[in-house]
């Protein structure tokens, strides 16, 4: 049974009802048949009885109500850290799939691995390299382990970002090459190293994401 949106024990109710009638009986008898000269005093103690009984079912409506307040206090930071992690998960989703541009490019045949396609996988690891950034909100519902890793994805991609500034800028020192001319040997071995600090980013993505789910 629920009073004011509090669940009342079983218990109490059971109880109400015999005390209610003990509490009519002895309202009756200090009215009707106690001797007049202590009348009042059984009417004072009936009184302070009555308070007791009063005090105790307002603390008890109180703890109920501080409890559920506490577990929905509870529930709505859990929800608020779970959107927050959600947010975090979604900011690492361009690093975790970085892997797959070195790797498209070299999936083509060699006739096809041309300047062009070189400069297309450039751009795409360029604007998916992006350093991760989180505001405090979000930093304080993570792990130091997952804080971090972040910082040492930020590192790697970093370097990414730095081969191939210097492949771009070495391409454009040769002479007699155009989108159409097919890469070089050294080129190859850029991308073959980028691929590698694109895989190391993408496990250290999927261990975040498992530290996620965990906690």
């Amino acid at each position: 049974m629920k009073i004011l949106d509090f669940d009342v024990p079983p218990i109490a109710i059971a109880w109400s009802i015999p005390l209610s009638f003990v509490a009519g009986g002895l309202v009756f008898w200090i009215l009707y048949g106690a001797e007049p000269g202590s009348r009042a005093d059984w009417i004072a103690a009936a009184g302070t009885w009555v308070i007791g009984i009063a005090a105790a079912a307002i603390a008890y409506i109180a703890h109920k109500r501080s409890e559920k307040e506490a577990v929905a206090e509870e529930q709505r930071r859990d929800e608020a850290k779970r959107v927050q992690r959600m947010y975090v998960a979604v900011e690492l989703a361009d690093a975790f799939g970085l892997d797959s541009f070195p790797a498209d490019f070299k999936a083509l045949e060699p006739s096809k691995q041309t300047i062009y396609e070189l400069g297309y996988m450039h751009k795409r690891l360029m604007r998916d390299s992006e350093r991760i950034k989180l505001g405090d909100q979000f930093v304080l519902c993570l792990t130091t382990e997952i804080v971090v890793e972040i910082k040492s994805i930020n590192n790697a991609m970093d370097g990414i970002r730095a081969l191939v500034e210097v492949q771009q800028e070495a391409i454009a020192r040769r002479k007699d090459c155009d989108e159409k001319s097919l890469v070089i040997k050294w080129d190859l071995g850029v991308v073959d190293e980028i691929e590698k600090q694109t895989a190391i980013i993408r496990g250290k993505c999927e261990g975040i994401f498992a530290g996620l789910n965990d906690d």
